[in-house]
């Protein structure tokens, strides 16, 4: 949440804990979502079809799904520390490129990845994400 300050302000806080949460986003009235994802072990950034529990894709597709965009944020990512310029992800995370919703928010410029800070093109580009969504 604090991270999102950099780039927009006021900005509102929603943790979504199970299924039930989801279904609750359509109270928000907002266009553009802000989806912050936790690294994991195996850089799951949205979870695939044979996953048992899906809480992440299931949370970016009903966005997607209501008419909002969702801009999907991997953080603490160590392989993103040092991104090149004009880059907004690390392409090391190869499931971007592979999986079909992360795919497409990648051509929509809507996936990033970070470590502990956003870099100076990224806090930019979301600048105009969220002022023209």
């Amino acid at each position: 949440m604090e991270l999102a300050k950099e780039f927009i302000d006021p900005c509102n806080s929603f943790v979504i804990n199970d299924n039930k949460d989801i279904r609750q986003l359509h109270t928000i009235h907002a266009k553009v979502f802000i989806v912050f994802i936790d690294f994991n072990e195996r850089n799951i950034i949205l979870e695939g079809d044979m996953e048992p529990v899906k809480i992440r894709k299931e949370t970016v597709e009903y966005i997607m799904k209501t008419g909002g965009t969702p801009v999907v944020i991997y953080c603490k990512h160590m392989g993103s520390r040092t991104l090149e310029d004009r880059c907004l992800y690390s392409r090391k995370l190869t499931s971007i490129q592979y999986h079909s919703t992360l795919k497409k928010l990648a051509l929509q410029d809507c996936v990033l990845s970070i470590d502990q800070q956003f870099s100076e093109y990224q806090i930019s580009h979301l600048k105009n994400i969220c002022n023209n969504p």
